[in-house]
Order: C-alpha cells, then sequence, then structure tokens
C-alpha cells in the first residue's frame, strides 16, 4: 500500500533542524555566542569539557529574558530579531533563524537560565532530548547562561562521527578567537576542564584585541590598512590588518574575515588578500590577516546556509577588486611587497620547502650516517640497502633477450659502478639527481628521499631519542593559542625528537634546543612551521606519532633547488636505501623511478 504524506512529529523536526546547524561542538558554541552578543552582552564566559562533547556552558551579562521569552526561545521560528519579509534582506543581528536553541536542546540535556532587566527574580528551564522537564523561579544576577551536557546522546551515529578531544577543543579556540577580534569592546573567558584557555578583557581599539590573541612578536609584525585618503562614500569600508610575509602560515586559518562583524568563509575573497601579496610568499604557504568589512546589510545576503558561514554580496567583483587593491597597497606604502614587478619572469613550478639541510658524509668509502644517531645496527642497515638494491637493479626477463643482443653489437663501456651499483651522479633542475646503475638511469626526488630517511629516523627517535643541538642563547616564542595548545598536547614527542623546550608563562615557550645536524635555522620560524604542520595533520585525523614525524620530515628535508655536492648525493643515495620503505616519501609520492635502457634504445630506433 502507497505511504501517506503525513506531517512529522515536532521531536523529529527538531532533530533534522539539529543536522542543519549542529554538525560539532564548535557550532553550538558559535550559536550561543551569537544570541549573546545580539543580546547586548559586554562579558561573555565559556565552559567547556571533553572539547565539548561532555559540557558546554555559555554564560553573558547581556538583556536577558523573562520567563514567557525563555519559554518562546525553546520554540521553532521565534525569534526577536525580525517581523517581516523585509527584514530578511537587512539583518544586521547574528542570529536570526529561532530554530537554533530548539534544535540543540533536541540532542541534548539542556539547561537554560536568564533574568532580564525589568525583573527580580530569574527562572531556569531544564530540558532532556527535546522534552521539557521543568521551569523553575530562581535568584539570578541579570542575562543568560545556556548550558547543555551529552551532546548527540540520542543520537550516537551523529556522535561517533566527532573527532578527538583535540580537534574538537581546537575548532572552538579558532571560534573564539574570531569573535574575540571583531569583538574587541567585549571581555571574553574560556576554560577547559576547568583550565583557562582566553582570558581577554574589554578592549578600546582593534589592534590592542590583536595583541592579546597574537603577542607581542607577531602584532608588531601586521601591516594596517589605512583608512581611504578621500572622504567619498562607498558602499562598503575595508579596514584590518595583513601580516608581514616573514611570518606566512601554513594554512587559511590566521585568515580572519568579517564581514559586518559576522566571520565569514569565501574562497572569493580570501584569494583577493592572497594575491596581493604578488610573489612575496612561497607556494603553498599563506598570509597573516584580519580583515572588516562594513557593508550595507540589503547588499549582502547572509541566509544562504543555516550556519550563516557563507554569504552572497550584490556586487562581488567590485568588492573583489576593492580589497585586492587595498591590501596591495598597505602592503607596498610599507615595503612589503615590491612595487616593481619585472615581466618574462616565471617561477619554477617546483615545491617549496623550508630551510635546507646539509648532509654530512666521510671522505672514505660510502657509509650511512643518519642527522641523528638512530638505534638500528649498521649491518642491518647495509642487508636491507643490498637486498634494495638488488631487486631495483635486477633486469626484466621480458626484455633480457633485447639487452643481450644488443650487447653483442654494442662496444662494452667502461664498468662506473661496483657490484651493487655505487652510481655516478648528476643533479637535474636542482630538485632531482640521476643516477646510472647498471642498465638503467636512475632519477631520485632529493626532498621526497630526504623527507622519507626523516621520517624513519624520526620514529627511532621516539623510542630512544635523537640527538640535541644545544642553542647557544635560548630563544622565546611566543605562540598563538591553537599553537600553544598543539605544543601543550605534544610537547613530550617533541622533546623526543631533539626539541628541547619549557614553557615561560602565558602562550610564550622558551626553546633551548633543535634536532641535530638540523642547519641553522631561525628557532621561532623552524619551530612554528612544525607547530603549524601538526596541527595541520592531527586535524586531518593523523595518528600523533606519525602526525609529528611526518611534520618533522616535510619542514626539515632538504628543499628543492638546493644544489648538492656528489658527496651529499651520495649519502642520500646510500640512506634512502636504508630505509624500511625507500620507494615512497611519507605522504605517499615516489622518491624515485627508473628508466631502463632499453627504452633509450627504443627512442633512438635501436630496438
Amino acid at each position: 500500500m502507497k505511504n501517506k504524506i503525513k506531517v512529522l512529529p515536532q521531536n523529529l523536526v527538531n532533530k533534522i533542524a539539529a543536522g542543519e546547524v549542529v554538525e560539532r561542538p564548535a557550532s553550538v558554541v558559535k550559536e550561543l555566542v551569537e544570541n549573546s552578543l545580539d543580546a547586548g552582552a559586554k562579558s561573555i564566559f565559556i565552559e567547556l569539557r571533553a572539547g565539548g562533547t561532555r559540557l558546554i556552558k555559555v554564560t553573558d551579562d547581556g538583556w536577558g529574558m523573562s520567563k514567557e521569552e525563555l519559554l518562546l526561545s525553546l520554540e521553532r521560528h521565534s525569534t526577536s530579531k525580525i517581523s517581516s519579509v523585509e527584514d530578511l534582506f537587512r539583518i544586521s543581528t547574528f542570529g536570526f533563524r529561532g530554530e537554533a536553541l530548539p534544535a540543540i536542546a533536541s540532542v541534548s540535556f539542556f539547561e537554560i537560565k536568564s533574568r532580564d532587566r525589568e525583573s527580580l527574580f530569574g527562572h531556569k528551564v531544564v530540558v532532556e532530548g527535546g522534552e521539557l522537564k521543568s521551569v523553575k523561579e530562581e535568584g539570578l544576577p541579570i542575562g543568560t547562561s545556556v548550558e547543555l551536557r551529552e551532546l548527540f546522546f540520542n543520537i550516537p551515529a551523529r556522535r561517533k562521527f566527532l573527532k578527538t578531544v583535540f580537534t574538537e577543543l581546537k575548532h572552538c579556540i579558532l571560534l573564539v578567537t574570531k569573535f574575540a577580534l571583531a569583538n574587541h569592546e567585549v571581555a571574553f573567558k574560556m576554560t577547559h576542564e576547568g583550565r583557562t584557555i582566553h582570558e581577554l578583557a574589554q578592549r578600546e581599539k582593534p589592534e590592542d584585541r590583536l595583541f592579546d590573541i597574537y603577542g607581542e612578536s607577531l602584532s608588531q609584525r601586521m601591516i594596517p590598512i589605512p583608512a581611504p585618503s578621500d572622504n567619498s562614500k562607498r558602499d562598503f569600508e575595508i579596514r584590518g590588518y595583513l601580516g608581514n610575509p616573514e611570518i606566512s602560515r601554513n594554512s587559511r586559518n590566521d585568515i580572519h574575515l568579517f564581514v559586518n562583524r559576522r566571520q565569514v568563509s569565501s574562497r572569493r575573497l580570501m584569494h583577493a588578500i592572497i594575491s596581493a601579496y604578488g610573489g612575496t610568499i612561497e607556494r603553498n604557504r599563506f598570509p597573516m590577516a584580519v580583515i572588516f568589512i562594513e557593508i550595507d546589510p540589503q547588499k549582502v545576503d547572509v541566509n544562504v546556509h543555516p550556519t550563516k558561514n557563507e554569504v552572497r554580496f550584490q556586487d562581488e567583483n567590485a568588492l573583489y577588486d576593492r580589497l585586492h587593491l587595498r591590501c596591495k597597497q598597505a602592503l607596498q606604502e610599507t615595503e612589503a611587497v615590491p612595487s616593481i614587478a619585472f615581466e618574462g619572469v616565471k617561477e619554477a613550478d617546483v615545491e617549496s620547502e623550508s630551510t635546507q639541510i646539509r648532509f654530512e658524509r666521510p671522505a672514505a668509502k660510502p657509509v650511512i650516517e643518519p642527522i641523528q644517531r638512530i638505534s638500528r645496527e649498521k649491518q642491518s642497515d647495509q642487508v636491507r640497502k643490498e637486498v634494495a638494491l638488488k631487486e631495483l637493479y635486477k633486469p626484466p626477463e621480458q626484455t633480457q633477450r633485447e639487452v643481450e643482443r644488443l650487447e653483442k653489437k654494442t662496444p662494452k663501456p667502461q664498468e662506473v659502478t661496483s657490484e651493487l651499483g655505487t652510481p655516478d651522479m648528476w643533479q637535474f633542475a636542482g630538485v632531482y639527481i640521476l643516477a646510472q646503475v647498471k642498465d638503467k638511469l636512475l632519477v631520485i626526488d632529493q626532498h621526497a628521499a630526504h623527507e622519507r630517511i626523516l621520517f624513519e629516523e624520526a620514529f627511532e627517535s621516539f623510542k630512544r631519542g635523537g640527538q640535541v643541538q644545544q642553542l647557544l642563547f635560548p630563544h622565546t616564542v611566543e605562540l598563538t593559542l591553537t599553537e600553544y595548545q598543539t605544543y601543550e598536547q605534544n610537547s613530550e614527542l617533541l622533546a623526543k625528537l631533539g626539541f628541547i623546550s619549557e614553557p615561560f608563562g602565558g602562550k610564550t615557550v622558551v626553546v633551548k634546543g633543535l634536532p641535530a645536524q638540523r642547519g641553522n635555522p631561525n628557532p621561532e620560524v623552524y619551530f612554528r612551521e612544525i607547530l603549524d604542520d601538526l596541527q595541520e595533520r592531527l586535524s586531518a585525523g593523523e595518528e600523533k606519532a606519525r602526525a609529528l614525524a611526518s611534520a618533522y620530515a616535510c619542514k626539515s628535508a632538504v628543499t628543492a633547488g638546493t644544489r648538492l655536492t656528489t658527496e651529499e648525493m651520495n649519502a642520500l643515495f646510500d640512506r634512502l636505501f636504508a630505509c624500511r620503505e625507500p620507494h615512497f616519501c611519507p605522504h605517499g609520492r615516489p622518491t624515485l623511478v627508473e628508466l631502463p635502457v632499453e627504452e633509450f634504445h627504443k627512442k633512438f630506433k635501436r630496438l
């Protein structure tokens, strides 16, 4: 029998709405903090446990609500922020859909307390899984407090898709950081498991809040976007701060974009910011930026997505051009970007990695000497190398007959390799190492190969500790909040790898030592690069030890474009074939390819 159309029960409707607006704990924090800001709060306190999965509590000193308003706030499509169709197209508040609170209450143990300015007492409403349990009168301060426990307790399928506590906490920290940057006149406090993470007082100027978030070292290297030189009225105003190219990052996480103080995501506008830097930032790196765009609410549509992260502009092309121009002018005025462009110059299409590292190789016969002394016996390394080389350079059976026929016709060249193939080597394009081994041409990607070597050495360091190069002068590094969280969560593994450091108060860390034979990097830049890369890998779900080993290998490996001596190329070759998996880097890219001699014979019509 055909199913009949029916109206869904309210509880199920709320859970469906929760799927739209509540993706993870950070989604809940976003909705609650936006409500606090819309209520005129000047102080907001966020408490979390287990990254927000066990507890989220947001308390503010805003206008508060009466008993009737409290109950209405838990009904779908109830709001104080719009009253007509026209209001949808000139929204000046953060929240307005009227679905967040009932949706959140339907998937948690929910409690809301509030008292408005006209009342002597406040009220507490308790909801469990969308079902109203109680309404009580209580003595409360003016403002609102929303507390929810066990997010998605009644939807196990949604709960299992949540990430680790570290990842969920990181999303909450980034979110509150953005709110704090856009609302410098509001005080924010955030704790996790009772430990203070954010404690930001009210500030008079945006640059003061910038200092609070990034510390003295980074905030002093932020370039302000000055006010326009003329006073003509425009459809939109742009202000903010751009990071000097020298403090570029591994990801876009430190590009903060706000439209009418609403944090938004726009790849097109991000491109306008990034492209303004021209070629001053390496490939696959991104600037720091905090950009505020003020625009007539009627010329921007914020109702594109339930979470309101995406917006649509009436004239996005004009905004793109204006943003790009303002950013470029600010950078040129501080000489961060050269104002003269040379025609015909094209950047090499190669990866730009971190500072180079030099190989050390004894003048005597080839010996595998790792950058960090590893525990594997050299004899087992040599056996592994011999097996790998013999397997790699064994002539293919299907072409053996053709090769033998050619060998009879072609004069035998002078031997240039030993029994196992100690090859003559050449560097090509500053990226690849070419080696003749037996009847093959071997092409090695020097960066990928070195990554594999350092990756395996890092795992040995985790087991037995790595060699440390003590710094002559300890270096203090002011970290961002997310960087410091990454540091705290992984300080033990970092120490085993050779990063000797200790907290120095606030978000500052003193770096006293780096992994041995790392060269002479800038300790601050190198330490930040490792933490940024590690943070990205952990967020992507990588296991902690592998994530750190990969980050260390990527940021420490010899760069593409670095000239290597013959001794260095031979050392790289020896150490690569002592690895357990020499043919691929930690990211799965090949470290080498081989070109059999018969392929050349075919090209030159010898076969």
